[in-house]
């Protein structure tokens, strides 16, 4: 069993940082959620929910 296991070993690959949701959704379907629909002005965070498991 450990022969098995040292022959599945591989390098560990590194992770790609991830973007925030707004940038993804501005690159893929060219839609600026930042950008408010009734006066052109900027949205700002209000809060963060965060879920705790």
């Amino acid at each position: 069993m450990a022969l098995k296991a040292e022959a599945r070993k591989e390098p560990m690959k590194e992770k790609t940082p991830r973007g925030d949701w707004a940038e993804v959704l501005r690159r893929t379907l060219d839609f600026d959620v930042w950008a408010c629909v009734r006066n052109g002005g900027r949205r700002r965070v209000m809060a963060y929910v965060m879920a705790y498991a």
